[in-house]
């Protein structure tokens, strides 16, 4: 396969480059003032009128243009009008001077345009949030707007895909190899009125990773004025139970080629979580208080830059730093009673402590090279990101069996020192032709993780000891991927769109551990196909039906076999042998104007999942990871946008599902089958004409479902917000009170081996934000005017 795929790219490689051969032409059109002209067609066209290729001038009124060597005519116009003819004959390379022509005037009467733009374009293989023209534009940040994004669900500050059970976030088309808490404080710092718009990509097309069952996120940022630099500096305030604060800047620099955004922030405060259980064995109920506190402080930085060193080929780079210090304090109390007597028969204590640093380093070198003026282009990519974490966990409890038995003491230490690298290489080309538009390309990945233990438990004693000898363990996870892919997408007709691809990932691993005396190979050929079918039914009423196969890949942290114990009585342990799940989705989406719903359809098989497994004999809960589920899920969500009233704006969202569950346990364990049914509205509010004053409030109720193996208790959440625009909208004071009942909590029941267990947590979300911000710039750098053209393996490494 690693031959047949070297064969491919060099196949793929040399038709691109043989179709590059060809002659560029560039100029620059201006007036009688030497002043650029803008968005002026020039086309080449050959004797008998035919176009072979056109272009329009930049901001600059620099054009480009890429054909054959011959004789042709050159067409300048605009809006219909024809202003300058011209023959030329191009025999290589050329450079013309800049051509003068009168500029087009264009006369209009008295107009009055009345129009309500969409907010919700579909396009055949996503769906687009327009965020410039809807009234989270001015307000707020990326997580404010996501929340109001179609398909997207915001809860506990984490962001996921309506039906999907993981997901991936882009900026501007690059991964942010981010997740969890890093994640969401990320998208936190992007201010929404920096956002273009969002694509909600549900069915990922061929040119994207097979990996995870799950869609993408595309957030798009507004392009930076040109010879401009702006920043803004922002802290925001949150009290929880404790309080925590996070202060950040954000920096924008255009200027002639180079382009640089950057930004940078801080968090630090402490977070508590409420946690209980109780687990019903044959003769005995065991009720398990375990909160803890976690005590964090955190570096983000990013750094974004792009260099135009021609007219067609830029050259970038990105850079991501994430470092989270973390100390939790685990106070775990447990009571054991008698089912019979409803007496008490024993209780034990676990104090925890856990210290977890981690550090993640990414970065990202990227080329765009334009092969001609009809689009033709060609990226490449190399990627590469070091993940470290540090965790120290010690813990030590007493146990009382009964009032006359002898109290009896346990303690344990568990250590890990993980680092995972990740480099790989991609090559895209976009080949737009007169049939179709064709995407083709390759991709390699490499990725080494070694995990290096050391853990010491007691078990029961009657007497702890000062000596703790250690025992030390390593395991090592290895894992290569080489893929190809390439995409048709073709107008059938007006109304008829198509578009096919196909993904074909070759995947090598390699686990070992010394001390288990454990060595695993795998090596697995899988292919992965899309469809989307698109039919535009009216000028605002689009259908599109879609289609694609996906792989989830275990986490790296899943794969360890290796025992972590935090009490005699539990324990946590992953599984070598977990072996990647697949699922099929299928959907049919329809777009009206400011409403979109979609029905779709997903299957999992063999799907890997954590899970407690309790031991009645021996009352030990062992917590690993199996590939034990095989889920089908039929469902439909719609979501709305009101926008008519200037000084209201809402969003409403309902989602239902029906989710058919059966289980791969060595005990059976029956179906489990049920719906799960969500609903939310986002209302917006101008207070005053200027929109300096805004306000809102979103409210979300979750009802009893159904998922995997736990019947889930309804939920809901109430936020409030606040915003006030000062000193010509430089400075911005927001008010968010989130969770105001504090009623948005997880309550969940599961049996497994026969054994019953309640469980609730609460993720400390009641809470009070205040934000300040402040943005400042120049929009008149002085500038030269130049002739000028135009990652998955991070989530799992938590």
């Amino acid at each position: 396969m690693t031959k047949l795929y070297l064969y491919l790219s060099i196949f793929f490689l040399s038709i691109s480059c043989v179709d590059a051969q060809k002659h560029t032409i560039t100029g620059t059109l201006i007036d009688s003032g030497n002043n650029a002209i803008e968005f002026i067609q020039v086309a080449l066209l050959r004797k008998d009128s035919t176009m072979v290729a056109v272009d329009y001038s930049d901001k600059k009124g620099a054009f480009q243009l890429s054909v054959d060597g011959g004789e042709y005519i050159m067409r300048i116009s605009s809006i219909g009008k024809i202003l300058l003819l011209r023959n030329i004959q191009i025999s290589s390379n050329q450079l013309l001077k800049p051509i003068q022509i009168n500029r087009p005037v264009v006369q209009l009467g008295e107009v009055t345009i009345n129009q309500n733009k969409n907010l919700f374009e579909r396009k055949i293989d996503r769906l687009v949030f327009d965020v410039e023209n809807s009234s989270k534009s001015s307000s707020g940040n990326a997580m404010d707007v996501l929340q109001v994004t179609p398909g997207i669900e915001v809860s506990n500050d984490q962001v996921s895909l309506i039906g999907k059970s993981t997901m991936q976030v882009m900026v501007n088309d690059k991964i942010i190899r981010l997740s969890g808490d890093e994640l969401s404080n990320y998208l936190s710092s992007i201010p929404a009125q920096d956002i273009k718009n969002i694509e909600v990509i549900t069915a990922p097309p061929a040119k994207y990773d097979a990996e995870g069952n799950s869609g993408l996120i595309n957030i798009n940022l507004k392009k930076a004025k040109a010879n401009a630099w702006n920043a803004q500096l922002y802290t925001i305030y949150t009290q929880r139970q404790d309080a925590s604060y996070s202060p950040g800047v954000v920096f924008d620099y255009n200027k002639n080629k180079l382009s640089l955004s950057a930004t940078s922030s801080f968090r630090d405060g402490i977070y508590n979580q409420e946690q209980y259980s109780e687990t019903y064995y044959p003769n005995q109920i065991w009720r398990n208080q375990f909160p803890f506190s976690r005590d964090y402080h955190a570096n983000d930085i990013r750094v974004d830059l792009e260099y135009k060193i021609t007219p067609n080929w830029s050259i970038g780079g990105q850079y991501l730093h994430n470092s989270y210090d973390r100390n939790i304090n685990d106070k775990s109390q447990t009571t054991i009673e008698d089912i019979s007597t409803n007496s008490l028969i024993s209780t034990f204590a676990s104090p925890d402590n856990i210290i977890n640093n981690s550090a993640l380093n990414s970065f990202n070198v990227n080329n765009t090279i334009k092969l001609d003026s009809l689009n033709k282009k060609m990226t490449l990519d190399f990627d590469y990101f070091n993940f470290r974490a540090d965790i120290l966990s010690t813990y030590q409890g007493n146990y009382f069996e009964d009032q006359t038995a002898p109290e009896q003491f346990y303690n344990g230490i568990n250590g890990n020192i993980q680092s995972i690298k990740n480099y790989s290489i991609r090559l895209d080309f976009v080949m737009p032709a007169k049939f179709a538009n064709i995407d083709f390309g390759t991709k390699y990945t490499f990725t080494k993780t070694t995990d290096n233990l050391k853990f010491f438990n007691s078990g029961l004693v009657d007497q702890l000891s000062d000596d703790m000898p250690l025992t030390y363990n390593n395991f090592r996870y290895n894992e290569g991927i080489e893929a190809l892919y390439f995409s048709i997408n073709k107008n059938i007709s007006k109304k008829v769109s198509l578009k096919i691809g196909l993904r074909a990932e070759q995947t090598q691993t390699e686990s070992a551990s010394e001390n288990l005396n454990f060595n695993k190979s795998n090596n697995y050929l899988k292919l992965f196909p899309t469809f989307y079918l698109s039919y535009k039914s009216g000028e605002d009423l689009t259908y599109t039906l879609s289609y694609n196969r996906r792989i989830d890949r275990p986490g790296f942290n899943s794969l360890n076999p290796n025992i972590n114990y935090t009490s005699p009585f539990f324990s946590t342990q992953g599984n070598a042998f977990l072996q990647p799940d697949y699922s099929d989705n299928v959907e049919l989406t329809q777009n009206f104007k400011n409403f979109t719903t979609a029905i779709y359809y997903t299957a999992e098989y063999n799907a890997s999942a954590p899970i407690g497994l309790p031991n009645a004999q021996t009352m030990v809960i062992q917590n690993t990871v199996l590939n034990y589920i095989n889920r089908q899920s039929m469902g439909l969500n719609g979501t709305y946008l009101f926008n008519r009233i200037s000084w209201w704006s809402n969003t409403d969202v309902i989602d239902f599902s029906y989710n058919i569950t059966s289980f791969n346990l060595e005990e059976y364990h029956p179906n489990l089958d049920g719906w799960i049914a969500k609903i939310r509205t986002d209302n917006d509010f101008n207070f005053n004409k200027d929109k300096t004053f805004t306000g809102g409030f979103s409210f979300s109720y979750i009802f009893p479902a159904v998922w995997r193996i736990y019947n889930l208790k309804s939920d809901n959440n109430l936020n409030l917000n606040f915003k006030y625009l000062l000193f010509n909208k430089s400075l911005s004071l927001s008010l968010q009170l989130n969770d105001i009942y504090r009623s948005n909590a997880l309550q969940q029941t599961s049996t497994v081996n026969g054994v019953l267990q309640n469980s609730r947590y609460y993720f400390d979300t009641q809470s009070i934000n205040l934000t300040v911000s402040y943005r400042f710039g120049n929009n008149k750098i002085k500038g030269k005017k130049i002739a000028s053209g135009n990652s998955s393996e991070r989530n799992r490494a938590q």
